[in-house]
C-alpha cells in the first residue's frame, strides 16, 4: 500500500489527462453544460493534487509547518493524504457529476469545497508572500471553475438562494473538518500507526 500512498497523485495526473480528452473530444459531449462542468472538476482537482504533492510538491511539509508540528511528516502523512484526497476527488466528484442536477446539493457543495480550498491556498501564498503548494492550480483552475459553476447555477435559476446557502454551508463545513482533524492530531502529538 505504501507504493499507492506515494504515487496516487502521479496516477491522478495521468487520469486527469484522459478525462479531459474525453470531456473535450468525446462525441456527444456538451461543453459548458452543467454535467460537463461537474465532470471538469475531476481533472482540475487532480492537477491541483499533482501540484501539491508531486511538482513542485511540498504541501505536506508546508501543512505540518503551518500546524506547528516539529516533524515534517506529521500529522500530514502520505497515508492520510491518500485517504483524504482519493475518496474526495476520485470518488465523490465523479459521483456528484453522475447525480448532477438530480441531487444538485451534492455537486454544488463540492464546488464550494473546491472554491474554498483554492481561496485558502491563494490566501496562504499572500500571507507568506511566497509560493504555497497548490496556489497555481487554485488561482487558475479551482477558483475560476468553482466560481463560474456556482455563478451559472444561480444565474440560470437552477439553484435558488436557499439551495445555494445550504450547498455553501455544507461545502464550508466539509472543508473545515480537514484542518480541524489535523489540528486535533497535532495537539495529540502522536504519529499514525500504520
Amino acid at each position: 500500500m505504501s507504493y499507492l500512498h506515494k504515487n496516487w497523485p502521479k496516477m491522478g495526473m495521468a487520469a486527469a489527462f484522459f478525462i479531459a480528452l474525453l470531456l473535450f473530444f468525446y462525441p456527444g459531449s456538451t461543453p459548458w453544460g452543467f454535467q460537463w462542468l461537474f465532470w471538469l472538476h475531476v481533472p482540475v482537482y487532480m492537477v491541483h493534487q499533482f501540484e501539491e504533492y508531486v511538482f513542485p510538491g511540498g504541501f505536506q511539509k508546508s501543512l505540518n509547518q503551518i500546524l506547528g508540528s516539529a516533524s515534517s511528516d506529521f500529522p500530514a502523512t502520505d497515508e492520510r493524504a491518500f485517504w483524504i484526497n482519493v475518496p474526495l476527488v476520485w470518488v465523490a466528484l465523479p459521483v456528484a457529476a453522475i447525480v448532477g442536477l438530480r441531487f444538485i446539493i451534492l455537486p454544488a457543495s463540492l464546488m464550494v469545497v473546491s472554491l474554498v480550498n483554492g481561496l485558502l491556498h491563494v490566501g496562504m501564498g499572500i500571507r507568506q508572500r511566497a509560493y504555497h503548494p497548490g496556489i497555481l492550480a487554485s488561482a487558475f483552475l479551482n477558483i475560476p471553475l468553482g466560481g463560474y459553476t456556482l455563478y451559472r447555477l444561480a444565474q440560470t435559476g437552477t439553484m435558488g438562494p436557499i439551495q445555494l446557502a445550504i450547498a455553501a454551508g455544507l461545502g464550508v463545513f466539509a472543508h473545515a473538518l480537514l484542518p480541524l482533524y489535523f489540528i486535533r492530531l497535532t495537539r495529540k502529538g502522536r504519529p499514525i500507526v500504520s
